[in-house]
């Protein structure tokens, strides 16, 4: 229809993409060669590769942020503010991946938090919350169903615990901001949680990465890990033998990072987000179409055979 096509007009002019003879994403509405689900996953390959959005030789390179944070935590150790850690094992430079922009950079998850000691946290095993701790009201303990589907928190949660719990097992607490991943699920079962959550624990079922926003968005991070062709490839290689891909803190710590400038970050989940409602309105509208075709087929028939 008219209107499907002036909406992939309009999501397909979002794209920073050669010309579409050269494209190996093929965007015609006419072909259909690409679904409304596949172009979502497009969408998201592109963001996380740097081709979404036009580099700004302004942004402060990653490399200039990383050693300006390690210079600021150095001296909160010196000062006795926080606990010194042992970083991870540094990359190897020839062993360090290509293939992203300027002013990139390849991290390891330490340079993404503060403290791997306290940032990053699998949910409390059974012996830490019991049966009998379950209440109806009270602190929320969040699980795999606060996880939608579309990477989105869903606000549901299957028990609670009193405040003297909470407390009791705070190294498990959450906060807004902070992203909760799924143990026990695929990869890329994870969200973000919203600034404007309570106060909160998570379940023996998920993980819990508290990000320093000055290095690294949730919102990002979330894309990355939905869209990040290289890192399901490294997650294929470190859960090799699995039947499936599975996330844990000693395969997180493994994990390389393509990271963008920070401003360049917020430019990607902009532009993301907006095509993303396209995307919808585009959907919706295919769906509206085909309804029609197929009532306009069916009157065709049911007039054919009444004759």
């Amino acid at each position: 229809s008219s209107t499907s096509s002036s909406s992939f007009s309009l999501l397909t002019s979002h794209f920073s993409l050669p010309s579409s003879s050269s494209s190996p994403y093929p965007l015609s509405p006419s072909s259909f060669l690409l679904s409304p689900a596949d172009l979502r996953k497009t969408i998201l390959t592109l963001a996380v590769q740097g081709k979404l959005v036009p580099q700004d030789p302004n942004d402060e390179p990653v490399s200039d942020l990383l050693i300006r944070e390690a210079a600021s935590k150095s001296l909160l150790v010196k000062e006795g503010k926080v606990r010194d850690e042992k970083p991870l094992e540094p990359m190897m430079p020839e062993k360090e991946p290509s293939g992203i922009p300027a002013g990139w950079a390849w991290c390891k998850i330490d340079k993404l938090v503060f403290s791997l000691r306290n940032d990053i946290r699998t949910g409390p095993f059974g012996s830490s919350l019991h049966k009998h701790d379950h209440k109806n009201a009270g602190v929320p303990v969040w699980g795999i169903e606060s996880i939608g589907k579309d990477g989105c928190f869903t606000g549901r949660n299957k028990i609670f615990v009193e405040k003297d719990k909470a407390q009791e097992l705070a190294p498990f607490s959450v906060k807004g901001g902070d992203i909760i991943v799924s143990r026990s699920g695929t990869v890329g079962e994870l969200c973000r949680l919203p600034d404007a959550i309570p106060p909160g624990l998570i379940s023996t079922n998920l993980m819990k990465i508290s990000l320093n926003h000055r290095v690294m968005t949730p919102d990002y991070f979330c894309l990355q890990f939905r869209g990040a062709i290289s890192i399901n490839a490294q997650l294929s290689e470190l859960c090799f033998g699995s039947t499936r891909l599975f996330l844990t803190q000693k395969i997180l710590t493994k994990l390389l990072f393509p990271v963008p400038p920070l401003a360049e970050q917020r430019r990607i989940v902009a532009k993301v987000d907006a095509l993303m409602a396209l995307v919808d309105t585009l959907e919706t509208q295919l769906a509206t179409a085909r309804t029609t075709a197929t009532a306009l087929l069916e009157a065709a028939v049911a007039e054919l055979t009444t004759k």
